[in-house]
C-alpha cells in the first residue's frame, strides 16, 4: 500500500511515498518539518526506514509530519525550519556569536562586539522575538 503525502506543492516533500525508505529520510531531513524537537522522532524514522510496510509506524509518522507542518503554517515565520531544534545551539566560533544554522549547514552568527551597540528586534506578535532573544543570549553566555 503506497500512501501519498501532502498535496500542497509549496511544502517539501508533497507527494512522495511514505513507504519509500528514501523518501523517509528526505522528508526527516527536511528543515521546515523541524523534526529535532519531536523526541524519539530519530527512533521512528529509523523504525520505519527498517520496516517501510508497517501501518502503525506510517501512522505515527504521518500525523507527526502533519503536526508539525501545522506549526509550520501557524507560525507564519518563513524562517521557521532555520530555527535550531529545542535545545541546541550551532557552534562556537571565535568572535561570533552563533544564532542559527541555515539549511546549507553555513551558521548565521553575530560578532560579539556589535552587542555592545544597539540592537532592534522587529516582527508581528508570535514571529519569535523573544525566543530568538534567547536563543542569542545563550550563545553569547557560551561565548564568554
Amino acid at each position: 500500500m503506497t500512501r501519498r503525502v501532502g498535496s500542497h506543492p509549496r511544502w517539501p516533500g508533497a507527494r512522495q511515498a511514505v513507504d519509500d525508505p528514501l523518501a523517509i529520510w528526505q522528508l526527516f531531513h527536511e528543515p521546515m518539518y523541524r523534526w529535532g524537537d519531536v523526541p524519539g522522532s530519530e527512533v521512528l524514522c529509523e523504525q520505519l526506514m527498517l520496516n517501510p510496510q508497517d501501518p502503525y509506524l506510517q501512522d505515527v509518522f504521518e500525523q507527526v509530519r502533519q503536526d508539525q507542518l501545522a506549526q509550520a503554517v501557524v507560525s507564519g515565520n518563513p524562517f521557521h525550519g532555520n530555527a535550531p531544534p529545542v535545545g541546541v545551539l550551532p557552534p562556537l566560533m571565535p568572535g561570533k556569536i552563533p544564532v542559527a544554522t541555515l539549511p546549507t549547514g553555513n551558521v548565521l552568527s553575530i560578532d560579539a562586539i556589535a552587542l555592545t551597540k544597539n540592537l532592534c528586534v522587529v516582527g508581528p506578535s508570535g514571529s519569535g522575538k523573544t525566543n530568538w532573544l534567547r536563543v542569542l543570549i545563550a550563545a553569547a553566555l557560551r561565548c564568554v
